[in-house]
């Protein structure tokens, strides 16, 4: 009995053996397990320093997009153009290449440069990075244009599908712009129907002028 008692506490349990196994195991492999550490920590440090880089770049951008709206006095002309055009090419992807990019959208189309405004819209309304509110406002931009290049039929579906979503700014603006391509397309009941629809939703609105009022209460008149 005390040999076989002599025998059984020498002979390791289940749990020294495997403590033993993952101890040898580590000693043969620990070599594997730094290198493991090692591309951990710099799986973080990456992924750290590409924050402080975004960052960064974020910083850069506004400042870049600030000294843009100060690059003339009055925001116009060739100086604050550059400006904004700068911005928008070198940083595409931020929140301040955008707006510089709408910015100079609006000063060509000031200029009449109709084809060049409606090309800078145009990228703002495609960028997989743009807001809602940037989106409606390259789609105003775009419709605006078409308008003032005498192109009612193709800005009337983009006004009219703004205020089919619901506009994050006004909508009471481009009521006023449809109907009046509708008009400039002979469409006058369908101008009339705008109006009413209008004077519905914002009876009070002041883009309804006397001269806008008597024009859709003649047309009613007349029917």
């Amino acid at each position: 009995m005390a040999r076989t008692f002599r025998k059984d506490i020498r002979q390791p349990d289940a749990l020294q053996t495997h403590g033993r196994k993952v101890v040898l195991w580590f000693i043969e492999n620990q070599k594997i397990l730094y290198l493991g550490l090692g591309a951990v920590i710099l799986v973080a440090a990456v992924f750290v320093g590409y924050r402080m880089w975004n960052e960064r770049a974020r910083e850069k951008a506004s400042l870049a997009y600030g000294l843009a709206r100060i690059a003339s006095p009055d925001g116009q002309g060739e100086a604050a153009e550059a400006a904004f055009q700068k911005v928008a090419d070198e940083y595409p992807r931020s929140r301040p290449g955008l707006l510089a990019r709408l910015h100079l959208a609006a000063l060509l189309r000031d200029r009449k440069e109709y084809q060049g405004a409606r090309a800078q819209y145009e990228l703002v309304a495609k960028s997989s990075v743009s807001s809602e509110t940037d989106q409606e406002l390259a789609k105003r931009g775009i419709a605006s244009v078409l308008m003032l290049e005498g192109a009612c039929a193709e800005a009337i579906p983009i006004w009219e599908s703004i205020l089919n979503k619901g506009s994050l700014f006004t909508s009471e603006d481009l009521y006023i712009a449809t109907a009046d391509c509708q008009e400039k397309l002979g469409q006058a009941e369908n101008a009339r129907k705008t109006y009413e629809e209008l004077s519905k939703k914002h009876p009070e609105s002041p883009f309804l002028t006397e001269q806008i009022r008597a024009k859709f209460s003649n047309t009613k008149a007349v029917k």
